[in-house]
């Protein structure tokens, strides 16, 4: 069997992360950080991860959560040059601004704030889209 190019290379994320930091938002010790690391060591699994992935429940979350979040934050990135700098810092703040990897099921405001920068990009090519500051956007 001929295996897959993958969706997203790490040159890909380690270039949307340097702009980040080129931003002034660090993303070592966040999640982040944890999503890059499982993706690069599912980049070359051996037969002996591969099995141990599908016995252990937490790594199976985790790793549907890298994924998700790292399609996500490429995603995102493809709007960032049309919005106000710093209304992208201050929600690239609250989205590298966490501790851990957290449960997929968990509401979280860092993963609200990403998905509506996504939402950002899916409408950008029909509609015109800013930074509000309305009551149902604070914490």
């Amino acid at each position: 069997m001929q295996r897959q190019a993958p969706l997203f290379r790490l040159e890909d994320i380690d270039r949307v992360l340097e702009r980040v930091t080129s931003l002034g938002v660090p993303w070592r010790g966040t999640r982040f950080e944890i999503y890059r690391e499982e993706l690069q060591v599912h980049a070359s699994p051996t037969r002996d991860f591969i099995e141990s992935v599908r016995r252990d429940d937490r790594r199976k979350r985790l790793t549907f959560e890298t994924g998700a979040q790292i399609v996500q934050l490429v995603m995102a990135e493809t709007i960032w040059d049309q919005l106000d700098v710093q209304g992208l810092k201050a929600a690239l703040k609250v989205i590298f601004d966490n501790g851990p990897a957290v449960d997929a099921l968990a509401d979280d405001l860092p993963r609200n704030t990403l998905l509506e920068l996504v939402a950002a990009a899916l409408l950008s090519g029909r509609f015109a889209v800013a930074f509000t500051e309305l009551l149902e956007d604070s914490p």
